[in-house]
């Protein structure tokens, strides 16, 4: 296991003991609003023969609009709102989608701690029904909740999803996809 990934993995586990939620899977409480991307996968078995480490950005959309790309899009979120990714559409019903990790980058590219400051403003929360060491395992969803954001500006990241396919007990992979997230500050217009 690479370090990185070792680090990561412990972050998620402080980070998910300190949550202690145990909040259903993606439905929220009554008053918070769940983004759930419709992620679609266009050619899978043109996916499953690509090379490990393969950004397959450009074969996957998150729902965005024609002409839009998906490392152009843009998912946009508020306080209070809940963050889904779950499993795409254009799978066999057998196949296995597990999101290894996330990454996070700011607008020069570079990575941003989690623990150090992600976790100011997104908490990962367990699915209902789940182990605490659920993102330990092979997570095939990822909940993730806005629990604060700035005042007079809004935050701007991109995210790298590592991801793997598993069909007939072979495991491909892992793939890259590289979308943005916006959190709208309190006080900005648009």
């Amino acid at each position: 296991m690479k370090i990185s990934k070792f680090i990561f993995l412990a972050i998620l586990t402080i980070t998910i003991a300190s949550c202690g939620s145990d909040d259903d899977s993606g439905s929220g409480t009554p008053d918070q609003i769940v983004i759930t991307p419709s992620v679609s996968i266009g050619d899978i078995d043109g996916i499953l023969a690509l090379p490990p480490g393969t950004d397959i950005t450009d074969l996957i959309s998150f729902g965005q609009p024609n002409g839009v790309s998906t490392a152009d899009q843009e998912s946009v979120l508020e306080l209070g709102e809940r963050f889904v990714l779950a499993r795409p559409a254009g799978l066999l019903s057998t196949d296995i989608f597990i999101y290894d990790a996330i990454y996070f980058f700011d607008e020069l590219d570079e990575e941003i701690d989690y623990d150090l400051f992600i976790s100011q403003y997104l908490t990962l929360v367990i699915p209902s029904g789940e182990s605490a060491s659920y993102y330990e395992e092979a997570p095939t969803t990822v909940l993730l909740n806005v629990d604060d954001v700035e005042d007079e500006f809004d935050l701007n990241w991109k995210y790298d999803i590592e991801c793997y396919i598993v069909r007939e007990s072979v495991e491909y992979g892992p793939f890259i996809i590289d979308p943005k997230l916006r959190l709208k500050g309190r006080n900005t217009l648009n």
